[in-house]
């Protein structure tokens, strides 16, 4: 069996599917259309599943008889809440929701993988479940609720999970043993302190200076709190405060994000933020409010699984196909939770054409993927199975 001659049979269902649920794109916990169309093309294809895990993700199954192994393959359904820009023809009916990270991509392959997977079964020796997560976008996560809801009993042996990225060329498939992933973390500081007058400013404590000189002591946790070997990112991302030119404001709002590998870096930066925060505003009269919320775990790919990955890739689409020596990341992913105890492969497939120098970024109202690698994500699912 040619799995690239098969998987290409199916591009254009690949492709059409993803079209709709492009045009359709649903929120965090909240894919019930998405996850409609997902039991309708199973149904058609026949293969059992299960529905209603974690929320609104199902759980294709494909059994075979004396199997000793089961292998699992993720795809998530939720888009962000961005307005589209990119003019297409199939985009966003729903104003402030697009699917700008490529979901309706991944939950499209996981459909074109189970119409592969059903015209070579015979050729299975592994159980094969084909998993459509909800709300990877918002934490806790899908992944965590999936797992409660039953697919921690499904005894999977490995898991494999594919994500489209704009700045790789197309069909081009990246990966790495270890730490490919950081734990992506958010906070909001607030900072206190008294308006008035802007023409007055001795009889106010303006938050605006203080703000700003919080923002660069921060930066110093990454200098010098951190282990040079430790990779680390501390972003302050948005700063709002005041209504007009001429009032002092009383508060400062700053919220941003916090990229980590290591778990004692993980535990350390929240409190150092802290002092930072309380040292600056107690020299200038103000006070402070700090919320840190946990996000994922960092995303550590199996090395076996990362190298059985590569070796199906290279098998169907040559030795240079599959890069499996790129440095660590600092996205975060909720696919990180199902490597908590199953081991498994996190893979980006690139999506940017003949210049992915060029390409919109995940998460921008401009994102238009390459519509041609879309083949491939299936045909390196089902050769993965195969090969089990």
């Amino acid at each position: 069996m040619d799995i690239v001659q098969e998987a290409k049979k199916v591009h254009e269902d690949v492709i059409r599917l993803r079209r709709e649920i492009h045009q359709n794109p649903e929120l965090s916990f909240k894919e019930r259309d998405t996850a409609k169309l997902v039991a309708e093309t199973l149904e058609q294809l026949d293969v059992p599943f299960q529905s209603g895990c974690g929320g609104h993700g199902l759980v294709a199954r494909f059994d075979t008889p004396g199997a000793q192994r089961t292998i699992a393959f993720r795809g998530d359904m939720d888009a962000l809440p961005i307005t589209e820009e990119t003019g297409l023809p199939f985009a966003s009916k729903n104003l402030g929701v697009m699917h700008a990270c490529g979901h309706d991509i991944h939950t499209a392959m996981l459909m074109g993988t189970a119409m592969l997977l059903k015209r070579c079964a015979d050729k299975l020796t592994v159980n094969v479940r084909l998993v459509f997560q909800p709300a990877e976008e918002r934490p806790p996560g899908g992944a965590v609720a999936m797992m409660r809801d039953g697919l921690a009993d499904e005894g999977i042996d490995e898991i494999y999970g594919i994500h489209v990225f704009p700045l790789l060329g197309t069909g081009q498939f990246i990966s790495r043993p270890g730490p490919f992933f950081a734990a992506p973390d958010t906070f909001k500081i607030t900072i206190v302190g008294k308006g008035g007058h802007a023409a007055a400013p001795h009889n106010n404590i303006d938050p605006v200076p203080i703000a700003a000189e919080v923002v660069t002591a921060l930066q110093t946790i990454a200098s010098r709190t951190a282990r040079p070997c430790d990779p680390m990112v501390l972003s302050v991302s948005t700063i709002h405060g005041g209504t007009v030119f001429n009032v002092t404001p009383d508060t400062v709002e700053m919220t941003g994000t916090v990229r980590t590998f290591s778990a004692e870096l993980k535990e350390t930066v929240p409190a150092r933020m802290h002092q930072i925060c309380d040292a600056v505003t107690r020299a200038h009269g103000a006070s402070y409010e700090l919320n840190y919320e946990s996000g994922y775990m960092p995303l550590i790919n199996d090395a076996g699984c990362v190298e059985k990955a590569r070796a199906a890739s290279a098998e169907i689409f040559g030795e240079d196909s599959f890069d499996a020596n790129v440095e660590p990341m600092m996205f975060g992913e909720d696919f990180a939770h199902y490597l908590q105890t199953i081991p498994g492969a996190f893979i980006m497939l690139g999506v940017g054409g003949d210049k992915p120098a060029d390409a919109a970024m995940l998460h921008t109202p401009r994102f238009i993927p390459d519509e041609e690698a879309f083949y491939r994500g299936p045909a390196l699912f089902a050769n993965i199975a195969l090969r089990a």
